[in-house]
C-alpha cells in the first residue's frame, strides 16, 4: 500500500503525527531522517526502509500495529533511538527470504508487547544491536539467522 509519507535522499521528516489508519506510514529511498514522529496506530508497518541507504530516526513513538514497527527492503543501516514502540508482531523485520546485509542500531528504546520479538532475519550476514533499553513482554530479542545480534545495557521493567 502507499505510505503516507515519502522520504528520499536524505531529507528529514519531523514533527508530526500520523493517526488512525496509518497506512504504510513512512518509506524511505537512499536514505533519511525521521525525528520527533508518533503513530498513534500503526496498522500495519510504521516504516519501510525501500532502498539502500543508512536512515536515522529518533524520539519516535509508535502503538498499536498489525505487524511490524520497521520493515527493511533493501541492504541498509537503520539508526534508531529514543522510541517508545507498543502493541507489535516485531520490532525489527528484514524482508524475509532476503540475504542482503542490514545493519540494525537501536539505543535507549523503550520495547514493550510484541507479540514474537525485537529483531527477525532470515540473512546470516545481517546485524543487530540494541543498548540502554528498556523491555516488556517483548519476546525473542533475536529470531532467524544473523551475523550478530546482541543487547547490552538492557533492562526489562
Amino acid at each position: 500500500q502507499s505510505p503516507a509519507f515519502r522520504v528520499e535522499n536524505g531529507a528529514t521528516l519531523r514533527n508530526a503525527i500520523l493517526g488512525n489508519n496509518g497506512v504504510d506510514g513512512v518509506h524511505f529511498y537512499n536514505g533519511g531522517n525521521l525525528q520527533n514522529f508518533r503513530w498513534t496506530n500503526v496498522g500495519e508497518d510504521a516504516f519501510t526502509i525501500k532502498s539502500s541507504g543508512t536512515v536515522n530516526i529518533s524520539g519516535v513513538t509508535g502503538v498499536n500495529g498489525e505487524d511490524k514497527f520497521g520493515q527493511i527492503n533493501a541492504a541498509s543501516t537503520l539508526n534508531i533511538s529514543n522510541c517508545i514502540v507498543d502493541s507489535m508482531a516485531k520490532f525489527i523485520r528484514q524482508n524475509g527470504g532476503t540475504s542482503y546485509k542490514i545493519v540494525v542500531n537501536a539505543d535507549r528504546c523503550q520495547i514493550s508487547n510484541m507479540g514474537e520479538g525485537v529483531f527477525r532475519s532470515d540473512s546470516s550476514s545481517s546485524e543487530a544491536r540494541l543498548t540502554n533499553s528498556r523491555l516488556r513482554n517483548s519476546g525473542n530479542l533475536c529470531i532467524g539467522d544473523w551475523a550478530v545480534c546482541t543487547g547490552s545495557g538492557n533492562t526489562n521493567y
